[in-house]
C-alpha cells in the first residue's frame, strides 16, 4: 500500500514546514509521497520555507524517502485544493491533512495498519488540541465540539483536516463537491455521498493529530456559523 499525503495551504507557509518535519520523521511508515497544494498564497515565500526544509534535511538525515511536490491554483478553498492534489496523486490511499495539524509519530504507521483490514474504507481519526494552544479557552472549546461529533457519530463522520480513502473509490464517488466549500458542508455532503455508493467509513483512534489553530471567540463564533450553514444548506 503506497500513500499520498495532500496539505492545502493559504498562506502559512511556517506551519507547512513544521508538518513537513513531522511526515520526515514518522516512525517506520509505508512508500508515500506529500502533495503541497498552494492555495492562491504567496508562492515565493513559500518556496523559501521549502528552501528551509531542504536545510532541515541535511541536518537530520535518516533514511525516509519523501517525494515532495508543490502545486499552485488560483483561490479557490480547501475542497478544490484536495481535490487537485488527488487528481496528482499516485499513492494508492489519498490522505488529506490540513497544515496546522501535527501528524502524531506513528501516523502513518497505524494508517497503514488500518488499510490492511478496511481496504475500501473512508478512515478519519480523532485531532485533539496540540500543546502550544492548550490553553487558549476558544480553541479548547473548538476541540471540544470536533471531539463530540466524532465520538457522537464514529463510523459516519470525518474530516479533511484528518482523512484518507482509497484513491479510485475517491475518483468514483466523486471528489468533493467545491460550491459547498465556503459554507464548511463540503466533508458532510461528501461523508453522505460515500455512505450512499455502499462504502462505509472506519474511525480508528490511533489515527491521530494534534490541532495548532489558535482561537479567540470572534473566530469560534465565525466557525460555528459556518458549520450551521453548512448543515443547513446540505
Amino acid at each position: 500500500m503506497t500513500f499520498s499525503v495532500v496539505i492545502p495551504t493559504y498562506n502559512r507557509s511556517e506551519y507547512v514546514v513544521e508538518v513537513l518535519k513531522l511526515l520526515y520523521n514518522q516512525f517506520d511508515p509505508p512508500p508515500f509521497e506529500v502533495i503541497i497544494v498552494n492555495d492562491g498564497g504567496d508562492s515565493r515565500v513559500l518556496k523559501l520555507s521549502l528552501a528551509k526544509f531542504g536545510d532541515y534535511l541535511v541536518d537530520v538525515p535518516r533514511c525516509t524517502i519523501m517525494p515532495v511536490r508543490l502545486l499552485h491554483q488560483e483561490n479557490s478553498g480547501a475542497a478544490a485544493a484536495r481535490n487537485y492534489g488527488a487528481r496528482t496523486a499516485v499513492g494508492n490511499i489519498v490522505v488529506f491533512l490540513d497544515d496546522d495539524c501535527w501528524p502524531n509519530k506513528y501516523w502513518l504507521k497505524n494508517l497503514d495498519e488500518v488499510y490492511k483490514v478496511f481496504p475500501n474504507h473512508m478512515v478519519g481519526g480523532p485531532m485533539e488540541i496540540a500543546s502550544c494552544v492548550e490553553n487558549n479557552l476558544s480553541s479548547v472549546a473548538s476541540q471540544l465540539f470536533i471531539r463530540y461529533l466524532h465520538e457522537s457519530y464514529p463510523n459516519s463522520v470525518c474530516g479533511g483536516h484528518n482523512m484518507a480513502v482509497p484513491r479510485n473509490l475517491f475518483s468514483e464517488v466523486g471528489q468533493y463537491d467545491q460550491r459547498l466549500n465556503l459554507t464548511a458542508g463540503d466533508d458532510r455532503e461528501l461523508w453522505d455521498r460515500w455512505l450512499a455508493a455502499g462504502y462505509k467509513i472506519h474511525y480508528s483512534p490511533a489515527v491521530i493529530v494534534y490541532h495548532r489553530h489558535c482561537m479567540n471567540p470572534k473566530k469560534i463564533c465565525l466557525q460555528f456559523r459556518r458549520y450551521g450553514r453548512g448543515a443547513y444548506q446540505f
